[in-house]
């Protein structure tokens, strides 16, 4: 009732993009900027697979040790690194042989992993193996109409599902006292017409598909939410935390001359306030 934050909670940071990171000064002017914060924050980097493996098998060791000595800068100003495997990026060589849709991309995700794992030894407190996998599966953090045809994009979330299962024991195997976790991006996913049935179908298909299916594969190790049933067994019981981000209301359609997207298609309306990330303000949407 008070509104003050409970005991224990941190403030955080999301640092910029790894390519631009190590680019020129921008480390240095990240890190005089988090000078200004109070130390013992959770300060988020997202690693990036294409720039640390641009060829497979070979790891770029100036890029690994340049962010070594960024976080180890991080660490010494009192602040707590999360480090997040992947945003979903795919080396060229790993998208050429048929990106996550191919389980030779789980083998080499694995390896990835480890790797990492080793590279920054001692330095996170806290591992995430993916953001948001329900967009990368969709191509893109828009979930925009472009949907590139929605069976290969379930069988890349059921791998991507099991690409979180098998790298977070690979990371809990390296560091076991380490919390490892995934972050799952949540919609309020609603039928733009809704008194007509292939809207609300259209609506509970993505609402499965994008904030449902995650959850149940981590809860019960199947994939599930509109789609077939697919089984992913590595992924049950493998979270010590769970990030989540809300981003707003979306609201779609069915449109029969849309078989590209699977019929499935979002309204872009005009005259609603819209969040950064382009969904509509909808806190009660959470």
């Amino acid at each position: 009732g008070s509104g003050a934050f409970p005991a224990g909670f941190l403030w955080g940071l999301k640092a910029p993009p790894l390519r631009f990171l190590l680019e020129g000064g921008c480390a240095r002017e990240h890190l005089e900027l988090l000078r200004l914060l109070p130390p013992g924050g959770i300060h988020g980097v997202t690693l990036d697979w294409p720039l640390i493996e641009p060829e497979d098998g070979r790891f770029d060791g100036e890029v690994l040790a340049d962010l070594r000595g960024f976080l180890e800068s991080v660490v010494e100003q009192g602040h707590v690194p999360l480090l997040s495997l992947s945003a979903g990026a795919l080396p060229g060589w790993a998208q050429e042989s048929g990106g996550w849709a191919h389980p030779r991309t789980l083998d080499r995700f694995d390896v990835y992993a480890g790797r990492m794992a080793d590279a920054f030894r001692g330095l996170p407190r806290f591992w995430c193996t993916l953001d948001d996998p329900a967009s990368i599966a969709l191509g893109g953090r828009s979930r925009a109409p472009q949907i590139q045809g929605l069976g290969t994009a379930w069988r890349s979330l059921a791998n991507l599902m099991a690409a979180h299962g098998r790298s977070y024991r690979v990371l809990k195997r390296e560091a076991p006292e380490v919390p490892a976790g995934l972050c799952h991006a949540l919609d309020s996913i609603v039928p733009l017409r809704p008194g007509w049935g292939p809207d609300r179908w259209t609506a509970n298909i993505l609402d499965g598909f994008v904030n449902k299916a995650v959850l149940l594969a981590l809860a019960t190790g199947n994939l599930r939410g509109g789609f077939p049933r697919v089984a992913v067994p590595e992924a049950k019981g493998t979270l010590d935390f769970l990030g989540l981000s809300y981003r707003g209301r979306t609201r779609w359609f069915f449109d029969w001359t849309k078989p590209d997207t699977g019929f499935l298609c979002r309204w872009n309306g005009e005259a609603v306030i819209r969040s950064e990330d382009g969904p509509e303000a909808d806190p009660r949407g959470l």
